[in-house]
């Protein structure tokens, strides 16, 4: 539980760091639902609620990434899904007023995980655990699959901020899971 706690310490510590730089930003829906509401309706959560829901689920703990994504965020959410096939913890990052800085993170017992079928890796990287991971170029994301703790582990990240999120810098995030 540390682990989680310090996760989203980190993150929310990056959240207050945030400064504007004088920008004015348009909301560019017609409706009066905030943000929060908005993602709320598509079944987001509280990140800590979500990975409850998946560990009482899937009876395993989760232990996630003590590092972020260098970017500042706003808002993060927690989406559990328990399709046959399909189970999944979805822990979104973003920022409502920067739509590049989105991170995803999706972790799936090992019998649900993602086959790369037709995605053949751009890089193979090793991890400090001596397991692989694999960057993988999705359409509009860069993403680093990898398996740790019986769990397969996603990491996404917008392209238009690779300059940033460098997929070394994935690999970091991944390194920095508590085995």
């Amino acid at each position: 539980m540390k682990i989680k706690t310090l996760f989203f310490s980190i993150v929310m510590l990056s959240t207050v760091c945030t400064t504007n730089n004088g920008t004015v930003y348009a909301i560019s829906n017609d409706t009066n639902k905030t943000f929060e509401e908005e993602f709320t309706e598509l079944g987001y959560k509280d990140v800590h609620h979500a990975i409850k829901d998946f560990e009482t689920y899937t009876g395993q703990d989760i232990k996630l990434p003590l590092k972020v994504p260098p970017i500042t965020f706003t808002h993060c959410f927690g989406k559990f899904n328990d399709v046959p096939d399909n189970v999944k913890l979805e822990i979104r990052c973003l920022n409502d007023k920067l739509g590049k800085n989105h991170y995803k993170m999706y972790v799936r017992p090992l019998e649900d995980k993602l086959e790369l079928r037709n995605n053949v890796p751009k890089k193979i990287y090793e991890l400090t655990d001596g397991s692989e991971a694999k960057l993988i170029n999705l359409e509009i994301h860069e993403a680093l699959l990898f398996e740790s703790n019986n769990l397969q582990y996603m990491l996404s990240i917008d392209k238009r901020v690779v300059d940033k999120v460098t997929p070394n810098v994935l690999v970091e995030i991944a390194n920095s899971i508590d085995n």
